[in-house]
């Protein structure tokens, strides 16, 4: 049984409305959540930083020294590195296990507010009730965008060695070449799965695996759209980046004037600066995500078309009934 999912043939502006709609009355919750999203990861992440990589990197003066010292041995070089690299690993350990929970949550808070179900605050923290899941998909999502992404730049980078032993010019267009494609597929890869969160949410039963292949088969024919979507929203972005280098600059000017200059007040600016930006992008991100919310069910409403237990992504039970 061929079964065709449905295309998307509205304007992405009623994606948009949509979701000012589902925020009238409603946008202290949104801007809060927003920020709490926004910051749930940056700033826990920001002070791991402060406390235990900040020390170790306080002085860059120093570390330029001994690296621009030719009696700089091994043992020297290996103390950097030694003195950075367990806070570093600890910071990605976190990031790691937490990105995927914390969108889950994001994703699940989307769709009830769209739909306008009950969204409070505490759904922050909704997506660790399937700490599994999320961080399964978290992964398979770094791992699916990250090998073809990595293979076409490293692809580009060993062709342009080649062809800079010929032309220098040549080889440096080679690598940005390898860049921009790199990019390209990037986004080509992750325009297949953006989705994923979002039927995550509204099919708890379905292993990740089957709704990494739901997201392809619903994105069929929807990437230009939802592309478009995306890109709309850039202003959006930029204003709110902008609004936050002015208000964290502003706090931080004035935390110099009452402040001695010291690691105190670099880690206060840094995280002035972080609180900035969540207070400023929050209430976008959270516009953005109902708008992709609305994309989301507009293009898998497809319960009439579908019989029931049929798998149209494809599953390994649904491809061997096929071909018996």
């Amino acid at each position: 049984m061929h079964v065709e999912n449905l295309i998307l043939t509205e304007p992405v502006s009623v994606c948009r409305a949509e979701a000012r709609g589902a925020l009238r009355g409603r946008i202290r919750t949104a801007v809060i959540v927003g920020f709490f999203f926004s910051v749930i990861v940056s700033v826990p992440s920001f002070l791991i930083f402060a406390f235990t990589e900040y020390p170790a990197i306080a002085n860059p003066q120093e570390i330029l020294n001994l690296l621009n010292n030719p009696s700089s041995g091994v043992n020297e070089y290996m103390s950097i590195y030694r003195s950075i690299l367990p806070p570093t690993l600890v910071n990605l350990l976190f990031i790691t296990l937490v990105t995927g929970p914390v969108t889950l949550g994001r994703h699940i808070f989307y769709l009830r507010y769209r739909r306008r179900q009950v969204a409070d605050p505490d759904l922050v923290f909704s997506g660790f009730s399937s700490f599994g899941r999320a961080f399964h998909a978290n992964l398979q999502m770094f791992f699916r965008i990250m090998f073809p992404t990595l293979g076409v730049y490293l692809a580009g980078v060993l062709i342009s060695v080649f062809f800079i032993k010929l032309s220098p010019v040549l080889g440096l267009l080679f690598i940005l070449l390898s860049l921009l494609g790199a990019l390209a597929v990037m986004i080509a890869v992750y325009l297949r799965y953006c989705l994923v969160y979002f039927v995550l949410v509204d099919n708890p039963r379905l292993t990740v695996t089957d709704v990494f292949r739901c997201s392809v088969f619903l994105m069929n024919g929807n990437k230009g759209k939802y592309f478009l979507l995306a890109l709309s929203f850039i202003g959006w972005y930029l204003l709110a980046w902008l609004a936050a280098v002015i208000a964290s600059t502003v706090i931080a000017g004035m935390a110099r004037m009452l402040l001695s200059e010291s690691m105190a007040l670099q880690i206060l600016t840094g995280l002035v600066e972080q609180v900035a930006t969540g207070f400023s992008v929050g209430f976008v991100l959270v516009y953005s995500g109902i708008a992709f919310s609305a994309f989301y069910e507009k293009v898998s409403d497809i319960t009439i078309r579908i019989p029931p237990g049929y798998a149209p992504w494809g599953t390994d039970d649904q491809s061997s009934s096929s071909s018996s």
